[in-house]
This record gives C-alpha cells, structure tokens and sequence, in this order.
C-alpha cells in the first residue's frame, strides 16, 4: 500500500491510532492479526485518518511517544518532513496579533530532524531537485525554509485529519501552490489608512448616536481592505461593475469606505424621521444603498 492510499475508518479512527502507536513501541502489543495489518500498512494511511494535531483520540498529546522514523535516504527524509508539517505544521503558526511578543506554542517535535532519525543539521543534508509546491529544492534547509512559509506563517492549515482522500489533495494543492500574500510598502500603508478609517467611522457612530442600532463592522474592520483589493483586481481583469448585496452588519462602513457614500448623507439617515416614518422606523438606513463610479489601477 503506497503513501497516496487512505484508509477510511471513519468513527473507528481514533482507535485503530492508538493501537497502531502500540504496534510501533512493540508489535507483542497488538494481537497478531493486528501486527500484520500494520506491518503492510504505509503509516501515513493511518495517522492521516486518527493521529493528528499531535493529539491522539483520546486527546493526549503525542509529542515524544511516538518512535521516529529511521533514517533513510535524503529525499525519503525530505518527503517525512513534509508530510509531517502538512500534519503539525499549524501548530507553529504564527496567529498572535501580537507578533513575537505574543504567545507562542512550542514547535512540535514531529517538525525537527532528530525526530526523524537524523543527526545532521538541515544545512549539511542536500537534496536532488527536491520538489514542493511548484519550485525544486536541493538542500533541507530550503525546503524547510519553504515549508515554514507554507504552513507555519500567519495562516494555518489543518486538513490532514479528513477522511476524504479527494478533498485532501484539493485543500492541499491550494495551500502550497497559493502565492506570496507580501505587499508592498504604499500597499501596506493603503491597508492601515482603509482600517483606520473603518475604525473611525464606527466609533463616530457609537459617539454621536449612543445607543442607536447600528450593526457595527467593528471585530471584521479587515473586510474594508478586502473588499478594496477584491475591487482592484477584478477591474485589473476587465471587470466593469461591482452589484454587492449584503447583510446589516458592516453595511454602512462599507457604502461609505468602499462606495464612497457622503457621510453627511449617512448621519442624515440617521436622524431623518419622515424616511424611518414612511419606510418603518429602526433598521430603515440599512435597506439604502448607493452607487458610484470608483477610480481603481489608476484607470
């Protein structure tokens, strides 16, 4: 059975995981047929399914109870460490808002070499046009380097456990093929003016309508600078017209920062009473939208 093969135990996964550790301390363990099942099984086909997020079923967590792998050739060692950040990788994340002052969770051990067997720094062990996600690697420590970008950035990916052999592939294409999310200097600074102005806006609101409904956008201000890059890269494609429906939350923060709309005429909504009279009092200010022609790439 080779590394592609899953094997879907479905709600028995968790169990076969543990046994299957007991067979790797030692195979007296297991009963007989169990130690012959495992002895032809590619691990991956089971710690994919029930031993994953170094956490067993029973949730204790894995970390140095698991034997290494022995050593073995450079690209064998390569394709271990791989499949092992696709599997730990998120639990090295980045997701502090904080940065490095913030919490940081230790690094698995599954994501170091000693763990596969190998003595030798990342530096000294080369590869032979190792490839992953598109580019070939002729050092571990490349590929390493490659490897943390992919799965210990500030995004991470936990998919390994799915049952769905399809799936998995797809969800992992994506993630290490996607490209750089890198900007530029002016990019970066155009992101923390579109979130600044957000931030403003909703605290203008609650300032000068206390107690109002207003359905903040505060806690997803990041749609502002989303919504300004979605709108230049379709015009980049040829894009002509944007028609967006959306839901009270964030709706008003979005007609003026991404539409344009005057604020005078969003704080007369506000305190217009023969529109909420004709139309309904409360949420009436919602159901308005706006258009606008909007100037993107320079065109």
């Amino acid at each position: 059975m080779n590394g592609d093969t899953f094997l879907p135990f479905g709600p028995n996964a968790g169990y076969l995981a543990e046994l299957y550790q007991l067979y790797l301390s030692d195979p007296s363990l297991v009963e007989p047929a169990w130690a012959e099942f495992f002895a032809t099984v590619d691990s991956s086909a089971v710690i994919g399914n029930g031993y994953t997020n170094g956490h067993s079923a029973n949730g204790h967590s894995t970390n140095g109870h698991v034997a290494p792998a022995t050593r073995g050739s450079s690209e064998a060692i390569a394709q271990r460490l791989v499949d092992a950040y696709r599997s730990y990788g998120h639990a090295a994340s980045q997701l502090s808002p904080l940065g490095a002052g913030g919490m940081k969770s230790a690094e698995p051990v599954e994501l170091s070499l000693s763990y596969h067997g190998v003595a030798q720094s990342p530096e000294s062990l080369s590869l032979s046009a190792y490839s992953f996600g598109g580019a070939k690697y002729s050092s571990c420590a490349e590929l390493v380097e490659a490897l943390k970008r992919t799965y210990c950035g500030t995004i991470g990916f936990e998919f390994m456990h799915l049952t769905n052999a399809e799936e998995r592939a797809w969800l992992q294409s994506r993630i290490e093929s996607r490209p750089s999310t890198a900007f530029a200097t002016e990019e970066r600074r155009e992101i923390l003016r579109d979130m600044v102005r957000a931030e403003l806006f909703e605290s203008e609101l609650h300032r000068k309508y206390v107690g109002t409904k207003r359905f903040s956008l505060e806690g997803n201000d990041t749609l502002i600078p989303l919504l300004s890059v979605v709108i230049k890269r379709a015009a980049a494609s040829g894009v002509k017209g944007i028609v967006l429906g959306m839901a009270h939350r964030g709706r008003l923060n979005v007609l003026t920062n991404t539409f344009g709309k005057p604020l005078p005429k969003i704080f007369c909504e506000f305190e217009d009473k023969t529109v909420a009279t004709i139309a309904g009092a409360g949420d009436v200010k919602y159901h308005l939208g706006y258009e606008t022609e909007r100037a993107a790439n320079g065109t």
